[in-house]
C-alpha cells in the first residue's frame, strides 16, 4: 500500500495491530476483505496489549473478571 501522508504511514507501520486495522479501514478506506486488513485483524488477539487485558480474567468462572478489571 502506497500512502503519501507521513502520519498515516507512521500509523500503518505501528507494531499495534489494532492501530493498523483502524488506520487501514477508517483512514485509508481499505475494504475489510482486503488481505492487509484481514492480516491486521487476525493479529489483534495475539497482541501484547490484548493478552495483558485478558490475563486479568479468571480461568474459572466462565469469563468473570478479577476484582478491579473489566465491567462491574
Amino acid at each position: 500500500m502506497d500512502c503519501e501522508d507521513p502520519a498515516v504511514r507512521w500509523l500503518l507501520e505501528s507494531d499495534d495491530a489494532s492501530v493498523r486495522f483502524q488506520t487501514l479501514t477508517e483512514l485509508v478506506g481499505e475494504p475489510v476483505d482486503s488481505p492487509e486488513v484481514q492480516a491486521a485483524r487476525d493479529a489483534i488477539p495475539g497482541a501484547n496489549r490484548i493478552r495483558a487485558l485478558l490475563s486479568g480474567r479468571r480461568a474459572a468462572g466462565g469469563g468473570s473478571w478479577v476484582s478491579g478489571f473489566g465491567p462491574g
